[in-house]
């Protein structure tokens, strides 16, 4: 406790001692940082070394790294890929499913990547089976051994793909049941044995049970053809009929609760997956003023359920920044898009527009957040990078350093909140899929190969150092950049717990300096590689172990005091000042406004405020305390200041006191 005390126009510190023997010499308590590293062609993938340990460093790194906790930018929602029905049929029928699974979503997996952001389609996407013609095939590529037909698609009588809710035209059904379902079940809409959706529930529902911070966002390819346009409409191209849009806002809704009956909660929808690409397999065109209309049906529609499921407003290229431009403006033009708009929380980007046009793509990204703020007067909107693959063949040092410099770096410096790649696992010939032709050798983040083992790749990778180790309420911090072709991104967890991605693409070893609390760590990064550290000593037993460096075992509780001046280690801890070195001015200070009459305390609030309460208190008598309410935030790493008009009349003394208490 400290107490400040005011006699006329002096100010008398009084500061109430707790007293402490001297330090013995005792057994070590090291401060740490675990590390997780990525080598050049995939041997070692995202494989534990040994921790770090804090001490002096040689002073002749190539980079030095200071991530400080307060300096946050944008909320980190979470990394991941898309679980289509290619996917989930060959991970839900593998012979290795469970292994599968904990390799996808399980952070504490070794080998795994702890994916924790999630897309699924609402209906069929170009990566869906045929159920209408055929059962459900058994092996990896559905027994496809008709070399007459596309592979990795299902013969059948005539090309009819459907899909759970977009596909199903069949009104007497039931949205989502399976065409093989008995519909006098007791279960039909609790078991997903009779959903057309059956692998991707089952699977999701068993990755929750390793990773329950999973996040599921949903968008549809096409609507079903009785609501699009024209005489004769298909699954490929056309629109929506606009007559029908109250309708498919409804249908939306079904999905939503159909899933929530499964125990999965949709965090949010998107409209309309690349709503200016008519040639998909399937697919539908939507203009956005459409959209916009779509959004305030939507909202309409989730209200009226009682659903806090979100909307995506765009998943399309950069290129098209345009598109979500013209939305945005769309819902501000009416009291309902207004009403819509406080449901709608970003934009998805896709990355194939490959620069066509000479632009830095990704930078559009950024500059379109800017302009949302500062144009359209649009806050709080997040982006997201929700799609683009790999292709085959699998080229693990080549792919590593194109998806890391041209997207998942460039994307995380220009606002980015997370990053979606597309399927989480394909064969080895990019199926099983319902593209017709000469299709693009689209690949999985895991490759299921002929021999049934499986394949990483770089991609898969990247994500891993990220969603492995990053917890749903992080945020990227202003210290990450690029020095001497070193990237570095760094981020705090909820937990106070700092995570730093770095990427080397030199060709030799670099030595790379990290100091955290006046202490360093030095790290060897290799050639081409991924690592990733974590200082995962949250909260004052962290600090006090990290910053006490192993000198001591004693007085290293929170209301010890290791230093002897006086300030509880906590204390200490929540003023960012170091208990291991005497302070000479107080942390607590009443100054005299001559002008004014006033007095302003004044106090610094510690880098980890978020996770401690600070209360002043104040008394006439050292018998008698009143809490002093704060006029104005306490923002980490700053220092607060309040105005204290007077003292009562005929009071000569007044005592102040700071109290602090981890959270």
């Amino acid at each position: 406790m400290i107490v400040l005390r005011k006699n006329g126009l002096i100010t008398i510190l009084g500061f109430f001692f707790i007293h402490s023997s001297a330090h013995p010499v005792t057994t070590p308590i090291r401060g740490s940082a675990s590390y997780w590293k990525t080598d050049k062609f995939g041997s070692a993938f995202i494989e534990r070394q040994s921790d770090l340990i804090f001490g002096t460093t040689s002073g002749n790194s190539f980079l030095t790294i200071n991530p400080n906790p307060s300096n946050k930018e944008q909320e980190i929602d979470g990394f991941g890929g898309s679980m289509t029905h290619a996917s989930a049929y060959l991970i839900n029928n593998h012979s290795l499913r469970n292994s599968i699974i904990k390799k996808l979503f399980d952070p504490l997996y070794d080998g795994g990547i702890g994916a924790n952001f999630v897309r699924i389609p609402i209906g069929t996407s170009d990566y869906s089976l045929n159920w209408t013609t055929t059962t459900l095939p058994a092996g990896p590529y559905g027994g496809q051994n008709d070399l007459s037909q596309t592979f990795g698609m299902h013969p059948s009588g005539a090309y009819s793909p459907a899909g759970p809710f977009s596909a199903q035209d069949d009104e007497s059904r039931p949205l989502g049941i399976s065409p093989f379902a008995d519909l006098n079940t007791d279960d039909l809409y609790t078991n997903p044995a009779h959903s057309i959706d059956k692998d991707i529930i089952e699977v999701i529902q068993d990755g929750l049970s390793y990773n329950p911070h999973i996040r599921l966002i949903a968008v549809p390819w096409s609507a079903p053809t009785r609501w699009k346009t024209g005489a004769n409409p298909s699954f490929v191209g056309g629109s929506l009929n606009p007559q029908y849009e109250d309708e498919y806002a409804c249908y939306f809704g079904d999905f939503v609760e159909f899933y929530l009956g499964h125990g999965l909660n949709i965090w949010a929808i998107s409209i309309q997956n690349e709503p200016l690409n008519g040639g998909n397999t399937p697919s539908m065109e939507m203009d956005p003023i459409q959209a916009a209309r779509m959004a305030i049906e939507l909202d309409k529609e989730f209200t009226a359920r009682e659903l806090e499921t979100k909307i995506i407003a765009f998943e399309h290229n950069m290129e098209d920044d345009e598109y979500p431009r013209k939305f945005f403006k769309e819902l501000k033009s009416s009291e309902d898009g207004l009403l819509a708009l406080a449901r709608v929380v970003g934009t998805g980007w896709h990355v194939y527009d490959e620069d066509q046009d000479g632009d830095n793509e990704i930078e559009r990204m950024g500059d379109f957040q800017n302009e949302l703020r500062s144009n359209l007067g649009i806050e709080g909107m997040k982006a997201w990078i929700t799609e683009r693959t790999g292709s085959n063949p699998i080229s693990f040092s080549g792919d590593a350093w194109w998806f890391w410099k041209e997207v998942t770096y460039p994307s995380l410096k220009n606002e980015a909140s997370g990053i979606l790649w597309w399927n989480f696992m394909l064969d080895e010939e990019g199926g099983p899929n319902l593209v017709n032709g000469n299709i693009y050798r689209s690949r999985g983040m895991f490759q299921l190969n002929a021999d049934d083992s499986i394949s990483n790749t770089a991609e898969a990778a990247i994500i891993g150092h990220f969603s492995k180790f990053l917890k749903p309420g992080s945020y990227m911090l202003s210290e990450s950049g690029m020095t001497q072709n070193i990237y570095y991104l760094s981020f705090v967890n909820p937990d106070g717990s700092i995570v730093v991605v770095l990427r080397s693409d030199n060709w030799q070893s670099r030595k790379v300096e990290i100091q955290m609390h006046s202490k360093s760590i030095e790290l060897m990064l290799d050639p081409s590689s991924f690592a990733t550290l974590i200082f995962d000593q949250p909260g004052y037993s962290g600090w006090i172990s990290q910053i006490s460096n192993g000198q001591f075992e004693n007085n290293l509780g929170e209301q010890d005091d290791l230093d002897g001046d006086g300030l509880p280690n906590l204390l200490e801890y929540a003023l960012d000042t170091n208990p291991m070195h005497p302070n000479a001015e107080p942390p607590l200070s009443l100054n005299y406004n001559k002008s004014l009459g006033t007095y302003d305390l004044n106090f610094h609030v510690g880098l980890y405020a978020e996770h401690m309460n600070y209360t002043v208190k104040t008394s006439p008598d050292l018998n008698i305390w009143e809490i002093v309410p704060f006029t104005e935030n306490l923002i980490p790493g700053t220092r607060y200041e309040q105005r204290i008009d007077s003292f009562e009349e005929g009071e000569g003394t007044r005592f102040f006191q700071l109290l602090v208490k981890e959270l």
